[in-house]
């Protein structure tokens, strides 16, 4: 009941709150409501950790369901920050507000997530929370928790060679925009080359594959890096790949618009990751549903 409730309290709309949620649930199974205050009580003895791996759990029953591209998972990974509720506690945990300038900061703190995508299916596959914005740092701790045949898709501010050290140990994959001017030398002698369309080079002994690819709406020509060395990877195989980043970036739309991922009803650290966790195992288990439903057929 308990869950059931947590998954109503944060679908609610309209500011509909703690005595909504009861109503709705305990009476609906029959079962005499109780109290707001013990309904708060009760969530402070249960850890966010429970609702994370609920999530885990369910990311993992609907493993086989999942659809793929070539026997690969494919997934996006990037930042977001949103507003938590300021609270002696919150602060004590070290969130602050975001800087808007030498001396101030924003109210309300900010939270700064990593996250890692399913651009396919359209599930959050990963989470990673932090209190400063270090999105690199948080796209390294993804990369072993992602499956062997999977693909992970980077804009230019992730390439590195940590993350090239990362994808290597994990032994999984990696599609990324690199940047043509300031980073490695090699790509950005590729990137000069006119005659070049495609190299492999060797960077912290691990080979990767360097792609030119014009964009076929901006016509701005960027270098693609992938560790893939399979025959159906070819320059229109990589355009279409990167082209799918974006679906991470509708992601946080569908956080913030749909979800609300920004309305908090708790104002301590363990309530406010309840709260995002249930939503975003929620969100899956809707999308999943859908899935299931044959209501939507996936390319």
């Amino acid at each position: 009941m308990f869950f059931e409730s947590m998954v109503v309290l944060v679908a609610g709309k309209n500011k509909e709150g703690y005595l909504s949620t009861l109503l709705r649930t305990f009476r609906l199974h029959g079962l005499v409501v109780p109290s707001k205050s013990a309904f708060c009580q009760f969530r402070k003895r249960i850890s966010w950790k429970f609702f994370r791996h609920l999530l885990d759990l369910f990311l993992h029953h609907i493993r086989d369901e999942r659809s793929k591209y070539h026997g690969f998972f494919i997934y996006a990974t990037d930042g977001f920050e949103t507003e938590i509720p300021r609270s002696a506690e919150v602060l004590k945990h070290g969130y602050s507000g975001r800087s808007v300038g030498s001396l101030r900061q924003t109210y309300y703190p900010r939270m700064y997530m990593v996250h890692t995508w399913d651009v396919i299916n359209g599930i959050t596959k990963d989470l990673v929370l932090q209190t400063t914005n270090e999105e690199l740092k948080g796209a390294l701790d993804t990369v072993p928790s992602l499956e062997e045949n999977s693909i992970s898709l980077y804009d230019r501010l992730y390439f590195c060679e940590r993350l090239l050290k990362k994808h290597a140990n994990a032994k999984n994959y990696f599609v990324a925009r690199c940047k043509t001017e300031g980073g490695h030398k090699e790509i950005v002698d590729f990137a000069a080359d006119p005659s070049l369309r495609v190299k492999v080079i060797e960077i912290a002994k691990i080979e990767i594959k360097l792609f030119k690819i014009t964009n076929r709406e901006t016509k701005q020509v960027m270098v693609l890096a992938t560790n893939l060395f399979f025959d159906w990877v070819n320059h229109n195989t990589m355009y279409k790949l990167y082209c799918t980043r974006w679906e991470v970036e509708t992601s946080f739309r569908d956080m913030v618009m749909s979800m609300k991922v920004e309305d908090f009803h708790a104002k301590d650290l363990n309530g406010i990751l309840q709260e995002l966790y249930t939503r975003m195992w929620l969100m899956n288990f809707t999308r999943i549903l859908i899935m299931r439903s044959g209501r939507v057929h996936i390319n």
